[in-house]
């Protein structure tokens, strides 16, 4: 509680590993707890972070279950996912306010996307896809939102093909996940 993370602070810099990830959890749900009452949307970097040295165990989507099951009313969303992307279309499908931003996912590894994204379809409900931004620079966004883009279509275009989606429901898939959903779950007013 609020009195066990007030003596935490006062330790702060002497904390054990495990003394740390009570502070950090208690911070975390404090955040959590308001952003919802804001209706402000938290987003989570999971999986591999691009030039970044995390650790990659602590960057495990799965690690956000107990958050989103404790918050159902605070909009959380998932970045990226790569390795755990099981985890992340896991979380996406159990939790209704989960979806999966896919940004920068399929530039990681072309090849890797295209297996991933065909099971996320299958497992994902439609809404749940976003394309974001999370670049630092207008070349770098332009430049992963054309490749994944080109990505997309190919796969959708591989599923229709294959009579697994009708040419109006990979559209719509499209239009949805690489513009609608994000616009929803981004912009969605703000509570008063």
């Amino acid at each position: 509680g609020k009195a066990a993370a007030q003596r935490l602070f006062r330790t702060r810099g002497r904390l054990s590993p495990d003394r740390q990830t009570q502070w950090e959890d208690f911070m975390m749900h404090q955040i959590a707890a308001e952003a919802g009452r804001q209706g402000l949307p938290l987003v989570f970097h999971t999986g591999m972070l691009w030039g970044g040295h995390a650790d990659i165990a602590r960057t495990r989507p799965g690690l956000l279950h107990n958050l989103f099951d404790a918050f159902p009313d605070t909009r959380f969303a998932i970045l990226h996912a790569s390795p755990y992307e099981g985890e992340a279309a896991y979380l996406c499908a159990m939790f209704a306010n989960v979806p999966l931003d896919f940004t920068w996912t399929a530039m990681l590894s072309p090849t890797r996307f295209r297996g991933t994204f065909n099971q996320w379809i299958e497992s994902i409900p439609q809404s749940k896809f976003m394309w974001g931004s999370d670049s630092s620079s207008p070349e770098a966004h332009l430049g992963v939102t054309l490749e994944t883009r080109e990505l997309v279509a190919d796969i959708l275009c591989d599923r229709v093909r294959q009579r697994l989606m009708s040419g109006t429901s990979a559209y719509e898939f499209a239009r949805g996940a690489l513009s609608e959903n994000a616009k929803r779950f981004y912009l969605k007013p703000l509570r008063s």
